[in-house]
């Protein structure tokens, strides 16, 4: 008897790796389904690139996220135990800072994406980026911190300056630097 729970706790910081033809993809496609049937939060599941149509040639990546939300957690709570238990807070303050945006459109930064041509804030909140869920993370496990953490929270404020990175430009004007990447979260 299958038992997604099960398959996933196995390939826990694993990959699976299908290669095969279109009759083969049915399975795939029937394995990735079976698999988020397994989950709790279905939403936990997305394709690495950010595509949602299936249907044509190509390579998927899909990751189970539930597997990185309780690894994040896990490293932020050892994180938070340690300075609980090792910081004066009479003679240290604690600083966390968030995640700086990204700001590609069209994928990635390895998959097309890009970010040339800002030159402008963005002005309407209604065109934000969803807040990253794994920032909920953080402030929950800060919350239940005894050491007083100031947090910086600059997703939010970053997610605005679509305009304020370098992108492709790294010389003075707007000439295009060769070879350079784009540079969309910073």
């Amino acid at each position: 008897m299958f038992d997604g729970k099960r398959m996933l706790e196995m390939l826990r910081g694993k990959r699976v790796v299908l290669v095969d033809d279109s009759l083969h993809r049915n399975t795939w496609e029937s394995l990735v389904c079976a698999l988020r049937e397994a989950l709790v939060n279905k939403n936990g599941v997305f394709e690495v690139s950010g595509r949602t149509e299936f249907k044509t040639e190509g390579f998927y990546s899909f990751i189970f996220r539930t597997e990185v939300a309780e690894a994040i957690t896990k490293a932020l709570r050892t994180w938070a135990q340690w300075v609980d238990a090792n910081v004066d807070p009479s003679r240290s303050r604690v600083f966390f800072r968030g995640c700086s945006a990204s700001h590609f459109k069209g994928g990635q930064w390895n998959s097309g994406g890009s970010c040339d041509g800002e030159i402008r804030p963005m002005t309407n909140e209604t065109h934000l980026s969803p807040y990253p869920w794994m920032m909920s993370i953080v402030e929950n496990v800060i919350s239940e911190m005894k050491i007083p953490v100031l947090y910086l929270n600059i997703t939010k404020m970053t997610d605005y300056r679509k305009d304020g990175h370098p992108s492709i430009y790294r010389i003075a004007g707007n000439q295009r630097s060769p070879g350079m990447d784009q540079d969309c979260s910073h």
